[in-house]
């Protein structure tokens, strides 16, 4: 059998190994990265409640979620999605988003 590596999570790797499966590739989860709760979960929700912001780069649905979950009230400014995906996230929060055709990654923002 032959594998793919998939940097993700068990949990949100599983989608990935199902489609990689009929090709006769056996999908294992080996996540690069960790994502840990903020120590101070108000921190966001202050900074949005201050203000002052020209604009809001987001780099991925993780962080979506976060931001729709601490704009309360908050007017937010113009914000960037760093890609379509990270750009469905948002506008399924309600949240529109910018995403600069060529715009794929961070970098490329």
């Amino acid at each position: 059998m032959a594998y793919a590596v998939i940097t993700r999570d068990a949990a949100a790797a599983a989608p990935y190994a199902a489609a990689l499966a009929p090709l006769g590739l056996e999908g294992l989860a080996l996540p690069v990265t960790c994502t840990a709760p903020a120590r101070d979960p108000g921190e966001l929700a202050r900074a949005l409640e201050h203000g002052g912001y020209t604009a809001i780069v987001v780099a991925s649905a993780r962080a979506a979620l976060a931001l729709h979950a601490a704009r309360g009230q908050a007017t937010l400014p113009e914000v960037w999605a760093v890609g379509p995906a990270t750009a469905r996230a948002l506008a399924a929060a309600g949240i529109p988003a910018l995403v600069p055709p060529v715009a794929r990654d961070a970098v490329a923002l």
